[in-house]
C-alpha cells in the first residue's frame, strides 16, 4: 500500500450570493502545486463543481487521474454537476 505525505495545502477564497446562487471560490498553492476550486449551488439545489489542479509530483497527478481528473496538458481538471438530494426547504 502507498502512503501519501505532503506539505500543508492552504486554500483561501470567497463565498458570495450572485443572482440567487451561492458561489464559492478557493485557490491555493504549495511546494507540491496549485489548485483552484469553484462551486455554484442554485436555489433549485442544482450544483456545478469545477476543480483545476497543477500538481508538481507525478504520483499526485496519477492519483488525481484515477479519481476522475482529466489531463488538459499543463493542468488537470474535474467538473461535476447535478442536483443535491435529501434537502428541502
Amino acid at each position: 500500500s502507498r502512503r501519501w505525505s505532503a506539505e500543508p495545502f492552504p486554500l483561501a477564497g470567497a463565498i458570495a450570493c450572485e443572482a440567487g446562487a451561492l458561489t464559492a471560490t478557493l485557490d491555493g498553492a504549495s511546494a507540491d502545486g496549485k489548485a483552484s476550486i469553484g462551486l455554484t449551488v442554485r436555489p433549485d439545489f442544482t450544483y456545478a463543481l469545477r476543480i483545476a489542479a497543477e500538481p508538481r509530483r507525478p504520483d499526485v497527478s496519477e492519483a488525481l487521474q484515477v479519481f476522475g481528473f482529466e489531463n488538459k496538458g499543463d493542468r488537470l481538471s474535474y467538473e461535476a454537476a447535478g442536483i443535491l438530494k435529501g434537502l428541502s426547504s
